[in-house]
C-alpha cells in the first residue's frame, strides 16, 4: 500500500523534515496495524480466520493517536517490578531492634531501605 502526499502540502519542509515525516508516518502506520490486529484477536474468541474490520482500525487509530495503546513491557521493567515487590519484604525480614544497635548492621539496613524506596519509586514512574 502506498500513501501519497501532495507536494503543495509540504511547502516549507526541507529534505530532512520530509524524511522525518516519512519515518514518522511509517512508524505510526506500523503501530496502527499492530493495534488493529491486537483488537481483532481480542474479539475473535472462536479462533477462526482473522478479519480486521474498519471498526478495529478506527478504534486502533484512537488508541494509538491518543497514546492509549498497550505498550510491551521489556524484561528490565519486569525485573524492576519483581525487585520493587521483594525489597520491602527483605526490609521487614531484616528489622531486628537488637541488631540495629550495631552500626554496621544499621548501615546495611538503611542502605536496603533506601534501595527499596528508590526501586518502588522508579517502578511506579516507569508504569
Amino acid at each position: 500500500m502506498e500513501i501519497e502526499i501532495e507536494d503543495d502540502e509540504l511547502v516549507g519542509f526541507n529534505d530532512l523534515a520530509k524524511e522525518k515525516l516519512k519515518e514518522s508516518t511509517s512508524e505510526f502506520v506500523s503501530k496502527l496495524i499492530e493495534e488493529s490486529h491486537r483488537l481483532e484477536s481480542n474479539s475473535n474468541t472462536s479462533g477462526g480466520t482473522p478479519e480486521v474490520t474498519s471498526s478495529n482500525v478506527s478504534d486502533a487509530n484512537i488508541l494509538v493517536s491518543k497514546g492509549l495503546s498497550k505498550k510491551k513491557k521489556g524484561i528490565g521493567s519486569k525485573i524492576l517490578r519483581i525487585f520493587a515487590a521483594l525489597l520491602p519484604l527483605v526490609v521487614g525480614a531484616m528489622y531486628n531492634s537488637t541488631k540495629l544497635q550495631d552500626s554496621a548492621y544499621m548501615l546495611v539496613f538503611v542502605c536496603v531501605v533506601a534501595l527499596a524506596i528508590i526501586t518502588v519509586t522508579v517502578s511506579i514512574l516507569v508504569e
